[in-house]
């Protein structure tokens, strides 16, 4: 979150103060208290008002609902990122493909909100989010493209048919918590629907 901060202050050209900066962490939280929760359809100025802030103070701070929730998710994306770049070095390429998976649905099911996002983020260019899904894109492609040239994997299968695959998992965990024990069985029908024929099980 520190290097969030840094980025808005050198956007700004001058340091965050200490009372702007206590906004935004108040600001943070209450919209991390909602998206973690049922209460995810909580409008800008609920967020604003259980705050003890003004509206135009979380603009300042947030100029959209998809920056609020891109300032959120920002230091999860770049470790989950990070994980894959890490994963890239496994000697199982398609063992490493489907651990990344499982756990960019854990990520993605963290705050309500995301699943939907990741599905649109990464084509509109205009979007807060668009920098972070597209990373995740890249992340996934890298990992999906490997997989398949050691023949472990389908050719026919598409970075964009593997996200919309997790996002649908990851939906279904954020609105129906009581099913997350699923999500094992869930993973593993998508990894069986990713080997190639002849493959053993990863």
């Amino acid at each position: 979150m520190a290097a969030r901060m840094s980025d808005l202050a050198e956007a700004t050209g001058r340091p965050m103060r200490s009372h702007a900066r206590r906004n935004r962490e108040r600001i943070l939280a209450v919209a991390r208290e909602a998206m973690t929760s049922q209460d995810d359809e909580i409008s800008l100025n609920e967020v604003a008002r259980r705050a003890g802030v003004g509206i135009g103070t979380l603009f300042r701070h947030f100029a959209s609902r998809e920056a609020l929730l891109e300032a959120l998710v920002h230091d999860r994306t770049t470790a989950i990122c990070a994980e894959a770049d890490r994963l890239l070095e496994s000697e199982a390429p398609g063992t490493a493909l489907i651990t990344w998976l499982s756990d960019l649905v854990a990520y993605v099911a963290t705050y309500r909100g995301v699943a939907a996002a990741l599905l649109n983020g990464s084509r509109d260019a205009r979007s807060a989010l668009h920098r972070s899904c597209k990373n995740v894109d890249n992340a996934a492609a890298a990992l999906l493209t490997r997989a398949q040239r050691a023949g472990e994997v389908r050719a026919d299968i598409g970075v964009d048919e593997v996200i919309a695959l997790v996002s649908a998992i990851a939906w279904v965990r954020e609105q129906a918590p009581e099913r997350a024990g699923q999500l094992e069985a869930l993973m593993s029908i998508i990894a069986t629907g990713l080997r190639l024929p002849g493959v053993t099980a990863f």
